[in-house]
């Protein structure tokens, strides 16, 4: 078995619950690693090394708020271990876990052990890092596996838009009334559908109860590029972790599906904002009906 330097963030964080915690029951210090080992050392003790796009990233755990990341990656090219054109590592809530904080859309070159579940698993401590040409070249031959995109394919620029002024929503009843789907759900997963789909990212909830058009246990949202680009309480979670609870409104989507609007009344969850749509209803296995 390839030696494996996943167990440094391990002790760092061992020290820290040493050291003292904060009274929430976080880890007063961030993570604490030894520099990682060269190239070529790292790849050699690496389960899979590759040069990929974070496409989609989900909470593993959506109830737990100390969730490892799901992250899947379009894989341009790669060095060791990778045999397809997606691939998916996890790794730690966030950095003070000894996590790595990738971003949908950016390109790493990433680094990946071997995890006690048969997958793959990233921390801060290894070499993984944002794409860098010297750093790609100090691996050597590379292998670009079945499946892969071309890197160039994603380095293409979003389309320029501007953002408009939007005015205020309608009250909820009434914006209720307009919308296809709108329920109460928990941000638990974001793709990003790249430049064959004009950018678009796709937004996955967990459903914590529901007014209109969206009675399954777990919904999609496609959110447009403008959407996210201009900002709005979605436009960071594209971006990062952190994710929370909304209450939903969407419109209908050409494909049957659900789609959020660039000036609709979508927010952070908010007691008030559900007690004016009445009582919400449970999810459930029956597909989504407009009510």
């Amino acid at each position: 078995m390839a030696a494996r330097w996943a167990g440094l963030p391990a002790a760092a964080f061992v020290l820290g619950l040493g050291l003292g915690l904060v009274p929430s029951g976080r880890v007063a210090l961030a993570c604490s690693c030894l520099p990682p080992p060269p190239p070529l050392q790292a790849l050699q003790a690496a389960a899979a090394v590759f040069d990929g796009t974070a496409t989609r990233i989900d909470l593993v755990d959506p109830a737990s708020a100390f969730s490892p990341r799901r992250v899947t990656f379009a894989v341009h090219t790669q060095w060791k271990g990778v045999s397809g054109g997606r691939f998916a590592v996890t790794t730690a809530a966030d950095s003070a876990l000894c996590g790595v904080n990738f971003e949908l859309g950016r390109r790493y070159l990433v680094y990946a052990s071997d995890d006690a579940a048969g997958g793959h698993e990233v921390n801060l401590c290894s070499r993984t890092q944002a794409y860098a040409v010297a750093e790609a070249e100090a691996l050597g031959p590379d292998e670009p596996p079945p499946g892969a995109v071309p890197a160039a394919v994603w380095a293409e620029a979003p389309p320029s838009t501007g953002c408009p002024r939007c005015a205020a929503p309608p009250p909820p009843r009434e914006a209720m009334a307009l919308a296809a789907g709108v329920f109460h759900g928990r941000l638990v997963g974001m793709t990003t559908r790249g430049p064959v789909h004009a950018f678009d990212h796709v937004a996955t909830f967990e459903n914590l109860g529901w007014w209109k058009g969206a009675s399954t246990p777990t919904v999609d949202v496609r959110l447009p590029w403008n959407v996210w680009f201009c900002g709005g309480p979605l436009g960071s979670a594209v971006d990062g972790p952190a994710w929370g609870e909304f209450v939903v409104y969407a419109d209908a989507d050409a494909d049957g599906g659900l789609v959020l609007a660039l000036c609709g009344r979508t927010r952070g969850f908010d007691a008030g904002e559900a007690a004016a749509l009445g009582a919400a209803r449970p999810p459930s296995a029956a597909s989504p009906t407009p009510s």
